[in-house]
């Protein structure tokens, strides 16, 4: 039986008190968390340690969360990594600018932490079967680039035959002007 790895977590949060209840209900649920208290320790830690998920305030001093979000997007190491803002307002238009930077989910002051764990499990859910599409999708292609390759040597060979039929029937029915014109008529029905 093989045991399944727990996911990594990262909190981004200048509250100690968020810091702490984060770890302590997410560690509870199996989830590894690493926290920082601040932007440029988090992003030095997203960086580093690739979490599966970033749960991150939006108000801190410095680098906001929208920041932090935009940060994580733009790094190939980081830019699949599903991030969750913590914020105090329900503003349609603080909602619509964390879309806009790429948050994938939003959890509201004041936080109810035991519920934490139910949210991070959700989004991680949501993020491997997006992985899991894309990588389908990404292999259909694959397969389908293979097969019009493989369709386009057939073709080739199908022209080239063609070629010889015509260069044989031009010579048998007027020599190399024929066949010159007749191997043109071929090439150019081979090519549409």
């Amino acid at each position: 039986m093989s045991e399944q790895i727990a996911n990594r977590i990262l909190v981004i949060d200048d509250e100690s008190t968020h810091r702490i209840l984060a770890k302590e209900y997410l560690e509870e649920a199996g989830y590894v968390v690493r926290l920082a208290e601040d932007a440029k320790r988090g992003l030095k830690l997203a960086m580093n340690s690739k979490p599966d998920l970033v749960l991150v305030d939006l108000m801190m001093p410095g680098m906001d969360g929208f920041e932090i979000c935009q940060h994580l997007k733009a790094a190939e190491a980081t830019a699949h990594v599903p991030v969750i803002l913590i914020t105090a307002s329900r503003e349609s238009d603080v909602i619509a600018r964390g879309f806009e930077v790429g948050v994938d989910d939003f959890v509201t002051k004041p936080v109810d932490w035991t519920f934490i764990a139910d949210r991070v499990g959700l989004v991680l859910a949501i993020a491997q079967k997006k992985r899991r599409d894309l990588a389908e999708k990404e292999e259909m292609a694959r397969q389908l680039q293979s097969v019009h390759e493989q369709a386009e040597d057939i073709g080739a060979g199908r022209a080239e035959q063609l070629l010889g039929v015509a260069a044989g029937a031009g010579a048998a029915q007027g020599g190399a002007e024929a066949t010159e014109v007749r191997i043109r008529a071929v090439r150019q029905s081979a090519e549409a």
